[in-house]
């Protein structure tokens, strides 16, 4: 496993068994441009997680640059060898051993306990939701694109409401202090 897997699992918010890399599934159709699919499916008593396509969230770095690694376009062109992950628990655990042999994982683990935060493999999904919420996509949207309802989306990720909440009543003011000074500027012309 490379940096790759876990590039793509931090940037397409999925678990390591559904990312369209992983899987191998890229879909094009007539009216869209090529994109991820994660055909991971499942039924439980939280709801269920239907097959969909996976919208990537590039990673920022340090500075607040978009970090671009075109994994989708490397992938369609070869250039992404993946290892073979046993399904189901076996592709989480594998991936939970990967993480755990990186000195670069270890460091930030190691740093978040002493601030008394947890870093699991998990972690990539959850920064996922957050990194959607602080860039104005709705709580419905992130939880379809993460293969949840709503529901279970507002339970398990709390800044999903609050964050979303007092972004969407901003831009309402926002827009309407815009319609209105539109409208004065029409009024005096």
């Amino acid at each position: 496993m490379e940096w790759l897997e876990v590039k793509s699992v931090g940037e397409n918010g999925v678990a390591v068994s559904q990312s369209p890399l992983h899987q191998g599934r890229i879909r094009c159709s007539r009216i869209s441009e090529p994109h991820g699919w994660c055909a991971y499916q499942k039924r439980s008593g939280g709801g269920d997680t239907d097959a969909r396509r996976v919208f990537p969230l590039p990673l920022e770095d340090r500075s607040g640059q978009l970090r671009e690694w075109s994994l989708l376009e490397r992938w369609q062109a070869g250039e992404i060898q993946l290892p073979p992950l046993r399904s189901g628990n076996g592709a989480r655990d594998s991936f939970g051993t990967y993480l755990g042999r990186q000195k670069a994982w270890l460091e930030v683990r190691d740093q978040m306990a002493v601030e008394q935060r947890r870093l699991v493999p998990y972690s990539f999904r959850h920064t996922y939701s957050l990194r959607g919420h602080r860039r104005g996509i709705d709580a419905g949207a992130m939880a379809h694109s993460m293969g949840h309802s709503l529901e279970v989306h507002l339970r398990s990720y709390p800044w999903a409401s609050a964050s979303n909440t007092a972004a969407a009543f901003a831009m309402a003011s926002k827009r309407r202090h815009a319609r209105s000074s539109q409208g004065i500027e029409a009024l005096e012309a």
